[in-house]
């Protein structure tokens, strides 16, 4: 009998577990010269928690590209991480190159993100931009551009993901000055148990492409 109240127990436990939800925090915001961008994942009900962090972003030039310092925290102090790296053009060409080579060795990959996102929802949204170009005309297309621009974004966004808020959208323009500042935060969850479904079809999609798996592994090494 005590085996039998064991078993039940692990059993909704179990599905506590798999119905529990994965919350990741997303937020970018750029003032002045100074950028910060991290991303905060929890999961568990907060027994695991990451963070990963880009806190500063330096434009070197076109030749020698972008100096960013980026940090990595968890729950588990040991895991922690943090260092500093340059992105340059050919960087940027090489990354998408090998995103195009991994998409390619995942069967109906399109077809598994489409069904993934339908599985994901944003409980936030929120995104204001400032803007002044020191010409009111111009100010004035250009917060109209970045408007389109939004809208475009979040529609198509929004097509695939279930959204349970209302966007909060912002555009201020100043005509008397020059500034560009924006602030950007989504709040977006899926069940456990959905993640880990959608984590165990892409690597069977993955597996059914010839040298799938080996592509994948190699590449994702490299990073």
């Amino acid at each position: 009998m005590v085996w039998v109240w064991i078993l039940m127990l692990l059993i909704v436990v179990m599905f506590v577990v798999l119905f529990s939800k994965v919350t990741a925090q997303i937020v970018y915001s750029r003032k002045e010269e100074d950028d910060n961008f991290y991303v905060r994942i929890k999961a568990l009900f907060g027994v695991i928690r990451f963070r990963y962090a880009i806190p500063n972003i330096n434009f070197q030039g076109f030749k020698k590209g972008l100096s960013i310092e980026r940090e990595e925290t968890t729950n588990i102090p040991m895991l922690d991480k943090k260092d500093h790296i340059t992105v340059d053009r050919k960087d940027v060409v090489s990354r998408y190159e090998q995103l195009k080579v991994l998409i390619g060795h995942v069967l109906g990959f399109n077809r598994w993100l489409m069904t993934t996102l339908k599985r994901t929802h944003c409980s936030q949204i929120s995104w204001a931009t400032d803007i002044g170009l020191d010409d009111a005309a111009e100010t004035a297309i250009t917060t109209g551009m970045i408007w389109g621009l939004k809208t475009s974004i979040l529609g198509i966004l929004f097509n695939q993901i279930r959204l349970e808020a209302q966007p909060q959208l912002a555009v201020v323009p100043h005509f008397n000055h020059t500034q560009f500042s924006t602030d950007f935060e989504c709040n977006v969850n899926i069940r456990l148990g959905y993640a880990l479904l959608a984590g165990m079809y892409l690597l069977i999609r993955i597996y059914k492409v010839k040298g799938g798996i080996k592509t994948w592994r190699n590449i994702l090494t490299k990073a």
